[in-house]
């Protein structure tokens, strides 16, 4: 480096240091200064990113330098595969996702991503990982219409009903719709109430129910609300206690007004 030595021996030298360290980021930068020079066939060096995110799969430098080949490259195609390929051994792999997903803006490869998301939620319905990956691509190809938003709601609840404790399909659904006027969507309230009634220990169910009678604002329903908040408190969500106390004596202040 001292000499600004760019040629083969130095880039396998940089090899080395990397065997050594994978999280050594000078040897990184400067592998792709010496990759820049020699004008070396870059796709020879993503079989090289490959090879080392088999031993580092959660190595920061390693994924900003595959990306800064793929953006020289201005090649995408083998970047899906590649993070799927990752997902299998780990479905959560953070920098893999954020990898794909940065594929996918960058280069509109939206087509067929729900359709993967869909294959990762069939396989394993908790993988909280892949609901975030749903909510990004839905939030990205088109306006969220309230069609749209009807369409998500029953997929949702097709998994909700297979685990009706599962927080991340409950979290989904939130951010769906985050944001809405519950009225539009009464399906939303029916269901909950369904869960509710066939499985009283599910806590989302009478969480989302509160925020739509909060939401209505009829003293009817905020009673209701109120009543819910102080069984989440004391009975099927404890853990939280202190949040629904709070959100008790917001709705008391506006029962009082």
């Amino acid at each position: 480096m001292q000499r600004d030595e760019k040629t083969v021996r130095a880039l396998r030298l940089t090899e080395d240091v990397i065997k050594l360290n994978a999280a050594n980021y000078t040897a990184w930068h400067f592998r792709r200064l010496i990759l820049d020079h020699l004008k070396s066939d870059l796709h020879q060096e993503l079989d090289y990113t490959t090879k080392v995110a088999a031993d580092n799969p959660k190595n920061y430098q390693l994924w900003y330098h595959r990306r800064a080949i793929v953006e020289r490259l201005q090649d995408p195609s083998l970047e899906l595969d590649f993070t799927a390929e990752m997902f299998e051994d780990d479905a959560k792999n953070y920098h893999a996702w954020a990898h794909r997903q940065w594929v996918l803006s960058t280069f509109q490869l939206w087509e067929n991503e729900l359709d993967y998301v869909d294959t990762l939620l069939r396989r394993d319905l908790r993988n909280n990982s892949a609901w975030n990956e749903r909510y990004f691509v839905i939030s990205r190809v088109g306006p969220l219409s309230p069609d749209v938003r009807r369409r998500e709601i029953q997929y949702t609840f097709k998994y909700i009903k297979q685990a009706p404790n599962n927080q991340s399909s409950w979290n989904y659904l939130k951010g769906i719709l985050s944001r809405q006027n519950f009225e539009d969507y009464p399906e939303v309230e029916e269901t909950c109430l369904y869960f509710k009634q066939q499985f009283p220990s599910c806590a989302n169910a009478v969480s989302l129910l509160v925020d739509i009678y909060e939401q209505k604002a009829t003293q009817e329903h905020l009673k209701q609300a109120l009543e819910y908040c102080v069984e989440l408190s004391t009975k099927t969500d404890t853990i939280h206690s202190k949040y629904w106390d709070f959100r008790a004596n917001r709705i008391r202040g506006a029962l009082q007004v």
